[in-house]
């Protein structure tokens, strides 16, 4: 019974003293091994991933210099290159002034084409006094000669679009709107000096003129200068030679 109950138990075998600490120091010095080639794979791994690092810097830095380059290129192409600058509300309105004519609509024409601002700037106040535009455009009153003026005005400007584009054979080509000036003391009245070409039969005329726009009236329309001078003139010349025609 006693045999039997021996045999069921494992008995490790003891070592030695000495053999005992020969398998620490060899298990410690196994342990250190693995420790050492497990730095020197980290090692190796960082190493391998360092170019692919330092290629990606690089490149960053390469495509960095590029769009510096292409943004300097682009100013410099910029502003050597001509471009119209946005017009202002008194510069837009000439411009559409001069597309209305160019393209023989009367209406818009006389539409644009303030006549009591022509009347007051022309007849009533010198140039000297043209400060006073808004006030005396305001608190004008009608006179005997005002309306026999405004009379003759409807007269004109009732001419049919069909009899005009007959008759006026001109274009106005603005070139260059060289100066837009606000008259001291008003609130609306422009002084533009415009350089402009007056095309017909073929022929092109160079001329540097100026132009009075105003929004007293509550649109910024032509108030004086040389193209309204130049449009009532045709106006005159057309009416005069249909009444000759006809009597």
């Amino acid at each position: 019974m006693s045999d039997d109950k021996e045999k069921d138990y494992f008995v490790p075998e003891q070592l030695d003293d000495d053999d005992f600490e020969k398998e620490k120091k060899e298990a410690k010095i196994n342990k250190k091994e693995k420790k050492l080639k497990k730095m020197q794979s980290a090692i190796s791994d960082d190493e391998g991933n360092q170019p692919k690092q330092m290629n990606k810097k690089k490149t960053v830095k390469i495509a960095a210099i590029i769009v510096l380059i292409g943004l300097i290129i682009f100013a410099a192409i910029w502003y050597v290159t001509p471009h119209e600058k946005k017009a202002s509300a008194p510069e837009q309105a000439a411009k559409d002034f001069c597309a209305y004519f160019n393209s023989g609509n009367w209406k818009k024409v006389n539409d644009f084409m303030d006549l009591k601002g022509y009347y007051i700037l022309g007849y009533v106040l010198k140039e000297s006094e043209y400060t006073k535009f808004d006030t005396a455009y305001q608190n004008f009153k009608e006179d005997e000669t005002y309306t026999q003026y405004t009379d003759a005005m409807n007269v004109l400007t009732s001419i049919d679009n069909e009899t005009l584009n007959s008759f006026v054979n001109i274009q106005i080509k603005i070139k260059s709107i060289e100066a837009c000036n606000k008259i001291q003391g008003t609130d609306s009245l422009y002084k533009l000096r415009v350089n402009f070409d007056y095309i017909y039969d073929g022929q092109s005329e160079n001329l540097t003129g100026v132009i009075f726009v105003s929004n007293v009236s509550g649109q910024y329309k032509m108030v004086y200068g040389e193209w309204m001078q130049t449009i009532l003139n045709y106006y005159q010349s057309v009416y005069m030679f249909q009444y000759n025609y006809n009597h």
